[in-house]
């Protein structure tokens, strides 16, 4: 409830061309809840000046200085996020009372560093923070696109988790 008085603070990782954090925080100004700050990450700096630009062309005055992309990869959220801030990572510790990704999950299991990005996500969040993580499964087999590639790639690169594999870096991190 302390969101209510200094504003909601989330964080998108993977945040691509920012699409999902700027409705996220559109609708969270037009639902009545202050947004205290809303941050999106992501590796491609080509796609965080993209978010950029379409934050400035579409959010209201009010919140445009509130929303900030920045580079960082999934598997370094507290570093990067900290040297795009310009605070220590301490401070980020237990600062955010959202965090989620869309469709991003998958690719720290293709580097093997599932364990170390939900363990930084839990980190981040403040006593009673969610996480939301919507991703595809390996249930979705057409998904993988090494069916629309010509040339021969690793099998890794393509790799989509089952939901029990999405769900025990969370758990092992200290997820409920």
């Amino acid at each position: 409830e302390s969101f209510r008085r200094k504003g909601l603070r989330i964080l998108e990782f993977g945040c691509g061309a920012g699409m999902n954090l700027i409705h996220v925080a559109a609708m969270i100004q037009q639902s009545g809840i202050p947004l205290a700050q809303a941050y999106g990450t992501d590796f491609s700096d080509k796609l965080i000046q993209a978010a950029r630009v379409d934050a400035a062309e579409r959010l209201k005055p009010q919140i445009r200085d509130k929303v900030k992309f920045m580079v960082g990869r999934n598997e370094a959220l507290i570093e990067d996020l900290s040297s795009g801030l310009g605070t220590s990572g301490a401070a980020l510790r237990g600062s955010m009372h959202m965090v989620f990704g869309v469709n991003t999950f998958r690719y720290c299991f293709r580097i093997d560093k599932e364990n170390e990005t939900a363990r930084q996500i839990f980190d981040l969040l403040d006593a009673g923070g969610v996480c939301v993580n919507i991703d595809m499964n390996a249930q979705f087999r057409f998904f993988k696109s090494r069916l629309l590639r010509k040339e021969p790639v690793q099998e890794k690169q393509y790799y989509i988790p089952v939901l029990e594999e999405y769900a025990r870096p969370f758990e092992k991190a200290g997820f409920e």
